[in-house]
């Protein structure tokens, strides 16, 4: 609280209690509004409408206050939470600290403007008119601008012969304070919805060309580029049957498409972006196929050496300019680890009724597994989880394995231990 002491000389009693009883009030009403802001970004706080107004200003931007005062001003102070900001009195005008060199206040509207906003101008403003504190704060929110999002495809194998597959609006949303996000199909409306959208593959999305999304925060509004729908019909395209082929990481893919006679021109492509070209003696790999890639220009057959994760997705050929009915939805998965047969519960023993024999193994990103376990010397496909009973069949099997399949490896459990297992008495 500001202090009366040199005030005193020459006021009078009752002078000097309304001046304090002033200066109560407006400390008061200072962190009546502090509360007020701190408890909820946009709200209003009390029967005497004390307000909070959350503002957002964009780093680098320029950010405006103007109090809601009409009447003749001959006194303004704008503080910044606790600290003086600025001041006008008697035909002076002072400002402090940072807000000097950046800032300009408008002394017949209160008006306070501050240029090239950093995150060191963010909190709470409050402004004094005529020695009044205002009912009116602004709590201050500085966030950065949008970049141009992106929609993305997931998985990057989805196509036409694909249930569905989940289009995301991809962007930078660091520091950017609240993000919504809206699609809109073709040259449509835009629809407010979440980040990551499904769509069915069904007549109704076979009649959209192209999907687009927008980022929007207080300050800006960013829109993707237009996406292509992997499920739109392209007019005038072959029908393609599309098989799909399993490739190892760091493996080589190699695709040999089914085409008989002489081959004058080869196209390969990755989704819509080109792979490899061979026209007229002339061969070109483009992008990430550059390196790695080998085309066979007798039969049109592409191998991609030390696969990853980027050269999944699909692939399509056109031979002597004609795109072939067969296509190629590629995955690429890893190698499985060797499995282990572990025995649940821990405690299972020739007392138990049953227990839990389970094929355990690292299957990430692994693709689809099948598990096995051998029975009689021979592998029968079963569920990763075997339940084993203590009976007379049970007891005389020495040992149980298991074995994880997928469709680039097989890897085999070493033997576990039957635990229900009893050697055959030879009798007396």
């Amino acid at each position: 609280m500001e202090t009366i002491a040199p005030l005193k000389r020459g006021r009078t009693t009752d002078e000097l209690l309304c001046y304090e009883h002033m200066m109560i009030y407006k400390e008061l009403t200072f962190h009546f509004l502090l509360m007020c802001c701190s408890a909820s970004p946009v709200r209003t706080c009390g029967h005497g409408g004390t307000g909070c107004e959350h503002s957002y200003s964009e780093v680098g931007g320029t950010l405006v206050l103007t109090p809601p005062f009409s009447g003749r001003i001959n006194h303004i102070l704008w503080k910044h939470g606790a600290n003086l900001a600025a001041e006008w009195l008697n035909g002076e005008l002072d400002y402090y600290g940072m807000f000097r060199g950046c800032t300009t206040l408008d002394t017949t509207t209160g008006q306070l403007e501050i240029k090239d906003m950093t995150e060191s101008y963010a909190g709470l403003y409050t402004v004094e008119i005529n020695n009044k504190l205002q009912s009116q704060g602004y709590n201050v929110e500085v966030i950065k601008r949008l970049s141009k999002p992106e929609v993305v495809q997931r998985p990057l194998t989805c196509s036409t012969v694909s249930d569905s597959c989940t289009l995301s609006c991809d962007g930078d949303t660091t520091g950017a304070g609240p993000v919504t996000y809206s699609w809109n199909k073709d040259d449509g409306q835009w629809v407010q919805e979440e980040k990551d959208k499904t769509i069915m593959n069904n007549e109704e999305t076979k009649s959209i060309k192209t999907f687009s999304c927008q980022m929007k925060n207080p300050v800006i509004v960013k829109e993707s580029d237009p996406h292509q729908n992997p499920f739109f019909p392209v007019p005038g395209s072959v029908s393609t049957e599309h098989y799909h082929i399993y490739s190892e990481v760091g493996g080589t893919l190699v695709l040999t498409p089914p085409s008989s006679g002489h081959i004058n021109h080869i196209l390969w492509k990755h989704g819509a972006n080109l792979a490899a070209e061979w026209y007229i003696g002339e061969l070109d790999y483009y992008g990430m196929f550059r390196g790695c890639t080998t085309l066979d220009t007798t039969t049109g057959g592409l191998e991609i050496k030390d696969m990853t994760e980027s050269y999944a997705g699909l692939y399509t050929v056109e031979i002597n300019n004609r795109p072939q009915s067969q296509g190629y939805n590629v995955e690429v998965i890893n190698r499985l680890s060797k499995p282990e047969v572990v025995q649940r519960p821990l405690s299972c023993s020739t007392a138990s009724d049953s227990c839990t024999l389970s094929c355990d193994g690292d299957t990430t990103g692994a693709g689809p597994v099948t598990y096995s376990w051998k029975k009689d010397g021979q592998w029968v496909q079963e569920e990763k989880d075997k339940t084993i009973m203590n009976n007379e069949e049970t007891k005389r099997i020495k040992t149980f394995s298991c074995q994880m399949k997928n469709p680039v490896s097989v890897e085999e459990s070493d033997p576990h231990q039957n635990p229900f297992f009893q050697e055959e008495s030879l009798g007396p």
